[in-house]
């Protein structure tokens, strides 16, 4: 190897790693991080890779990255794996007449029965264009968020729904589709995905309210 750089949440792009002529060991030391998962990886001699030691490591819409967990004094972070009482993800698989078949991935919360009459708000929640619907269990961790936040009385409990926001079709009209399909046609597609496909499914398999007072929507970068 000639050249090992750096890249991810707590460093600039392509921070230069300083090698050890001695033991042959890459290294770079940052400052002080704030306690949250971070994502980094390796361009080693112009090549992108994840950190070949690091089994937490995920494949998003775009290529793969490694995470590590700074951990904190377990007061502020909702992400962590607590003992309190936990809720349900579920994988629902729906059709989407113009995009395929797709894929999103449902949180219900501590004491969703589905065969009571109680219903639930349904809070759907977007990655950005580099992450898939998963990053929201597997990285974030809204499932564990929902749950502290749940037992702490801080938020009411609540369906959390987390599809894919990414599209790229074959050959979308007037050349308005950008290579992460956030163009033009990749918005107005993923917004009629929602309205037209996802939020139906959810209502017709979940314990969801109806109505706009029970929804809301939110995400980051993309899915902001």
């Amino acid at each position: 190897m000639k050249q090992v750089a750096l890249g991810g949440d707590f460093v600039p792009r392509n921070t230069n790693l300083t090698k050890d002529e001695a033991s042959g060991i890459w290294s770079y030391t940052t400052t002080a991080q704030a306690p949250g998962i971070y994502g980094y990886y390796f361009t080693i001699d112009g090549i992108r890779s994840v950190d070949p030691s690091n089994l937490y490591s995920f494949g998003g819409a775009h290529y793969l990255k490694s995470y590590v967990e700074v951990k904190g004094d377990g007061t502020g972070e909702y992400w962590a794996l607590r003992d309190v009482p936990h809720g349900q993800l579920h994988e629902l698989w729906y059709k989407n007449p113009t995009l395929g078949l797709r894929h999103a991935v449902v949180y219900t919360p501590p004491g969703y029965d589905a065969s009571a009459a109680k219903t639930y708000p349904a809070v759907y929640l977007y990655s950005g264009s580099g992450d898939n619907e998963t990053y929201w269990s597997k990285i974030g961790r809204g499932n564990f968020v929902m749950d502290n936040l749940i037992a702490e009385g801080k938020v009411k409990p609540a369906v959390l729904v987390m599809p894919y926001g990414s599209t790229v079709v074959p050959s979308p009209p007037d050349g308005q589709e950008d290579a992460g399909g956030a163009g033009v046609y990749g918005v107005i597609a993923i917004g009629n995905d929602l309205v037209g496909s996802v939020i139906p499914e959810v209502e017709k398999n979940f314990k969801v309210g109806r109505e706009p007072k029970d929804r809301a929507i939110f995400g980051f970068s993309m899915g902001g």
